[in-house]
């Protein structure tokens, strides 16, 4: 066999092919390689000595496997080694499948690979299994050696680039990968942000190879880059190492069960990240229990976000005892999943067994009114939360009833978010008449939006607001209020919404009922009627919020006359018809 040379991934020097000794000729070629000598020799063995077995599990060697199967004859574009084709001897198997290339590293590591083969299989047990199993990896997934084909073996001649951009380009070269412009400029500072710069596997995996040696990083936003499972572990790996970044958002990346894996066994034995965003990737209920497993073990991480994913009643059974049982997270969201019935009252329960978490978003998941019930128990008994969102739940009148009486026990939440959901009025006018005979609330804020309300429920809110200071949102004002009685009722025309003369008589129906008495001392001859002046009189004493262009509009809508005088029998009769007849619950 001809001499033949090969060039190297590291220094693309080259090496004479038979510089190991005599070939043979019914030897079979196999490319041997050693990270620290650099070049690449071919050299013959007899096939009966080294037969290749489809699935045998692939060693490694700290994290790099000492051998690299590719296809011989046409590389594909995920494998980029940049061999040279003329050198390349293809070894068909046993089986007749396609042929396979097979790159050797040092026999002197075997008894190492061998090792680390064996704590690999051990490690990948260590995510315990719940009521559902999640994800394994194949048999020949090369978990400890993901990067040894990317490995950048240095010239000596060459002096060490501080700044990684070296290599970065190599090993965007390896795999076939564009470098991003904006990672080779920023990527020894403290905060990197790339969102949606389509990395993909391949790119994501430079990336992650060169910051696994980065101290300077601290923290770091990949949001948008369909980096998928393949990706999502590399990244892990690096995770696993890089002991400085502390802040990872690798949302909407499509990571998927595989992803799921890789990131809650990183959690595992990380101990630096406090904050991580994995929302939107697909998760689905197979992946809660290595993430719940995580959520227990992982002492050090203080912000998750799994929203936006697939999680159901089965992911919440399981994530609800490891929400109960977590000790170190302050902010949880777990929105926009679909966890209702059972999971969602497991997720309940574990919040009100939490003793640790500030900030919990459970909003947009469907929890009903058996979710809602356990929700109002968890409020009543948790004695740490400041923020609750539980918007978009379904969540009914009665439901409402008991988060007021909830609310009357707690004396820590302080922000509480339940709009979209349909309590109707009456439940409104509950949770704002308990929060108004509690002594020990220290609410400040709840949100209502979306929920329409009537005049009783705003006149409850004033008098609140009068005791503490609070802001308190809501939908759109009704005029006759929309409990199921009041179905079919006229509600105020939309355009008449910015009426002086409408707002005026909201104004006196909620805040002060005073207006007749005062206008009567006015209205000497009992006429029912009064001068213009003496009308403007009492709205400023009376605090009206108008400027004087608004009175003078109201004032000109009131006298019909154009006498001079108001009838403000007329305006009494009006805003005593807009005021509802809806009982306080």
């Amino acid at each position: 066999m001809e001499d033949t040379e090969r060039d190297d991934i590291g220094n693309g020097e080259n090496t004479d092919a038979d510089t190991n000794g005599a070939h043979n000729e019914n030897s079979t070629e196999i490319t041997k390689h050693t990270e620290k000598d650099g070049p690449m020799t071919v050299i013959k063995e007899e096939e009966e000595e080294r037969p290749f077995t489809s699935n045998k599990r692939l060693p490694s060697q700290n994290g790099r496997p000492s051998f690299l199967r590719t296809p011989g004859g046409d590389p594909s574009a995920d494998d980029r080694s940049h061999f040279n084709e003329n050198n390349e001897k293809n070894i068909q198997n046993q089986n007749g499948k396609a042929d396979i290339l097979i790159t050797e590293l040092r026999e002197e590591d075997n008894e190492k690979e061998s090792k680390s083969d064996t704590e690999s299989d051990i490690d990948e047990q260590e995510i315990s299994l719940r009521n559902v199993a999640p994800y394994e990896p194949p048999d020949d997934d090369d978990d400890d050696g993901w990067d040894t084909d990317l490995e950048i073996e240095e010239d000596s001649k060459t002096p060490h680039d501080p700044t990684y951009r070296t290599q970065y380009t190599k090993l965007c070269e390896q795999l076939g990968v564009v470098p991003v412009s904006y990672f080779t400029r920023h990527m020894v500072d403290k905060v990197i942000i790339m969102r949606s710069h389509g990395l993909g596997v391949q790119g994501t995996r430079a990336i992650a190879r060169v910051l696994r040696d980065v101290i300077s990083l601290e923290k770091l936003d990949l949001e948008g880059n369909w980096m998928e499972g393949e990706g999502g572990k590399a990244l892990s790996k690096t995770l696993e190492e890089n002991e400085y970044i502390h802040d990872v958002s690798m949302a909407k990346n499509k990571l998927g069960s595989q992803g799921a894996y890789y990131v809650a066994k990183m959690l595992l034995v990380n101990t630096n990240l406090r904050k991580l965003n994995i929302s939107g990737n697909e998760f689905q209920n197979k992946d809660a229990a290595g993430l719940a497993d995580a959520m227990e073990k992982n002492t050090t991480l203080r912000e998750l976000n799994l929203s936006h994913n697939f999680f159901g009643e089965e992911a919440g059974e399981v994530l609800g005892p490891a929400i109960g049982a977590n000790e170190y997270l302050d902010v949880l969201d777990l929105s926009w999943n679909n966890i209702r019935r059972r999971g969602a009252v497991a997720v309940a329960k574990g919040l009100a067994e939490n003793v640790i978490l500030k900030t919990c978003n459970l909003s947009w998941n469907g929890f009903g009114p058996e979710g809602g019930a356990a929700i109002a128990d968890a409020i009543a008994n948790n004695s740490s939360l400041l923020e609750l969102d539980i918007s978009g739940n379904r969540l009914t009148c009665d439901v409402a009833v008991k988060i007021g009486k909830a609310l009357k026990k707690n004396e820590t939440l302080t922000v509480l978010k339940m709009g979209n959901n349909p309590i109707s009025t009456s439940g409104c006018i509950a949770i704002v008449t308990d929060l108004s005979n509690s002594e020990g609330s220290v609410l400040s804020h709840i949100d209502l939006s979306e929920i329409p309300v009537e005049f009783e429920f705003l006149k409850i809110v004033e008098e609140l607001k009068q005791k503490r200071k609070i802001e308190i949102l809501h939908g759109p004002i009704l005029s006759s209020g929309n409990t199921a009685e009041d179905i079919g009722k006229r509600a105020v025309d939309p355009r008449r919404k910015k009426d002086p003369l409408l707002v005026l008589q909201e104004h006196v129906v909620i805040n002060d009922s005073r207006l007749v008495s005062m206008l009567q001392k006015y209205d000497v001859d009992h006429s029912l009627s009064v001068s213009a002046d003496d009308f403007v009189a009492v709205l400023e004493e009376l605090q009206v919020p108008f400027d004087r262009k608004q009175l003078q509009l109201i004032v000109d809508k009131l006298d019909k006359t154009e006498n001079g005088r108001i009838n403000y029998g007329k305006f009494v009769e009006n805003a005593s018809r807009a005021t509802p007849q809806v009982p306080v619950v």
